[in-house]
């Protein structure tokens, strides 16, 4: 192996003089000294020093004394240099470069390393700060997307459990509409046959009133006969007690009428059980008109005896007058009963076809609610969807949100 190291011939030339000494060998083994301290130097041993150099030669004594005062100089400015920069790294940024004896480039040096360890004791802090409001805002952005998931996940729910609600509501709402739409129907054609039923009660209203004219004309007819009664007044006074009696039933008759009459009136004002006592009503009231027609013909009859008797009984024609007077007056009032009751079921005719007008309305609408029904049932099926969707929606933000703040925590 080659050495490099060299034989010191080395010439100390004095200024300004061309002549040259050769070093002596005690300044040779200090010259080496100073060497290899400069040597273990440049491979970064900054302890080794010249000590108690005592070479004749007063430059290399000076020269050692000086490299070090070099080497103390470099070995402060790397020993204070690193120290701050290595605290630095730990993020100890307190720990400055001491610029006690550090002079010239070496004091620029530790300067800009301490301005330099300023800088990024501020940076630092400005790091902190921002990773502690990162971790903040990671903790808020937590808190509102895990509450909005919450919201959007139990909305989705509640979303899912009233559209099944709906739904259900929707089908009973279907069946019962089908229901009302079958019993309108019914009830239509019940009006109907209430209807005719009251044409048929007007017609034997008109029938009654006829023979309440009838009657009054009788009963002039009889006034008219009263006159050549002349005879059996015993036989006249029976005849006008019977008469009476009829009248009676003529009067209880137009009384029952015209009760029966408001009846229906009333029966036909509850339309919501579709007149089902009307047509008992109005066989009623048929009834009662036969009675005050067969009560017509007793009085008929009654009158043909006052007729036999007033040709027997001339001495009772006055009694006989009044008593047919009295007649005459209760067949006007039965026909004055009767014509109410003509206007009474006139005007229930009329509300029955109003009615039943109404219930084909009503029929027509229940239909449309059946169709809305219906139609209830698929926007339910869609907003079903609609939720399942938004319950996914939001177990994919859940995942995206929970893969951001693992990052965001992350740094």
């Amino acid at each position: 192996m080659q050495s490099n190291e060299r034989p010191y011939t080395t010439i100390i030339e004095a200024e300004g003089d061309s002549s040259g000494q050769e070093l002596s060998e005690s300044s040779k083994i200090w010259v080496k000294k100073l060497i290899n301290v400069c040597r273990a130097a440049a491979k970064g041993d900054l302890e080794e020093r010249i000590l108690q150099c005592d070479c004749e030669s007063a430059e290399i004594k000076e020269l050692g004394h000086a490299l070090n005062d070099l080497l103390d100089i470099v070995d402060a400015f790397v020993r204070e240099s690193g120290a701050s920069l290595s605290a630095a790294a730990h993020n100890k940024f307190y720990r400055r470069v001491v610029l006690n004896g550090l002079l010239g480039s070496y004091r620029h040096g530790a300067v800009l390393i301490n301005d330099a360890t300023a800088v990024m004791a501020e940076t630092s802090g400005k790091l902190k700060a921002a990773e502690k409001r990162r971790l903040e805002l990671a903790e808020s952005f937590e808190g509102t997307v895990k509450g909005v998931i919450a919201t959007v996940a139990s909305s989705a729910t509640q979303m899912t459990a009233s559209a099944e609600s709906l739904e259900q509501a929707a089908g009973d709402t279907s069946l019962r509409a089908n229901s009302v739409v079958a019993a309108a129907e019914e009830s239509s054609m019940n009006v109907k046959s209430l209807a005719a039923a009251t044409e048929e009660f007007s017609s034997s209203i008109n029938e009654v009133y006829r023979q309440a004219t009838d009657s009054s004309r009788i009963a002039g007819a009889a006034a008219g006969d009263a006159a050549k009664a002349s005879e059996m007044v015993h036989g006249l006074s029976e005849a006008s007690q019977r008469i009476s009696g009829v009248i009676k039933v003529i009067s209880k008759v137009a009384d029952m009428t015209n009760l029966l009459a408001l009846n229906a009136n009333i029966e036909a004002a509850r339309a919501g059980e579709w007149g089902k006592g009307f047509g008992v009503v109005a066989q009623e009231v048929k009834t009662l008109a036969q009675q005050t027609a067969k009560a017509t013909d007793q009085i008929a009859s009654e009158i043909g005896a006052v007729q036999d008797a007033t040709k027997r009984v001339v001495q009772s024609i006055s009694s006989i007058d009044q008593t047919i007077g009295k007649m005459d007056e209760l067949s006007k009032g039965v026909m004055l009963s009767v014509d109410e009751q003509r206007t009474v079921t006139h005007e229930i005719s009329r509300n029955i076809s109003q009615a039943a007008q109404a219930t084909q309305e009503i029929s027509k609408d229940i239909s449309q609610v059946s169709m809305a029904a219906q139609s209830t049932s698929d926007v339910v099926a869609q907003l079903k969807s609609a939720a399942g969707e938004v319950s996914k929606q939001a177990e994919t933000l859940r995942a995206i949100s929970d893969e951001f703040l693992h990052t965001i925590r992350a740094g």
